[in-house]
Parts: structure tokens; sequence; C-alpha cells
């Protein structure tokens, strides 16, 4: 897995670590892990989803696939390889030829 320093810049570190900086951002953050139960509990009262959807996954890219090739119909998932938890900033190239 590339490590998030060579895969994202200085500026974007310095951003990150600003808004990561107080304790309720620290809270919030944590929340979405925290949530994890309940998101899998509610996933199966999901309606299927009308929309295109683009799934792009690194780590977590085989559990992200099978979610979505049950909502969205047609759904197209791209496996980021070599990313980690910061896809979008570090496979952002990726994801425009996507």
């Amino acid at each position: 897995m590339v490590k998030v320093q060579s895969a994202i810049g200085v500026r974007d570190r310095a951003v990150y670590a600003k808004a990561y900086s107080s304790r309720d951002s620290i809270c919030v953050s944590d929340g979405l892990y925290q949530a994890f139960g309940r998101d899998i509990t509610d996933f199966g009262t999901y309606q299927t989803l009308s929309m295109t959807v683009l799934g792009a996954g690194g780590t977590a890219y085989s559990r992200l696939k099978a979610m979505l090739d049950l909502k969205p119909p047609g759904a197209r998932t791209v496996h980021t390889e070599d990313s980690g938890l910061f896809v979008v900033e570090e496979k952002s190239l990726v994801l425009l030829r996507t």
C-alpha cells in the first residue's frame, strides 16, 4: 500500500492536520466508525438506487463492491490499487480516467 506521506502532498496533509486538531473534530470523525454497526443494520432497509453510481475502493474494495452490487443496478466499482483511506486524494487521476 502507498504510504499517505507519498500519496498526499504537504499542503493537503496540513489541511487535514488543521481540520482534525480539535477535540470536537476527532469526536465527529470517530462517529463514522461508531456508526458501522447501525449502518450494517440499516443497509437492509435501503431502497435500490436508480442513479448511476461509481464506487472507488482501495483496501476495502471487496466489501464496497459487494455492497454496491446489491443496491444500484449497473454500479461500476473501481479497485484503486495501492491506495488507502484517502482514495480521491491518492488516486484522483485513476478516477478521472474512469
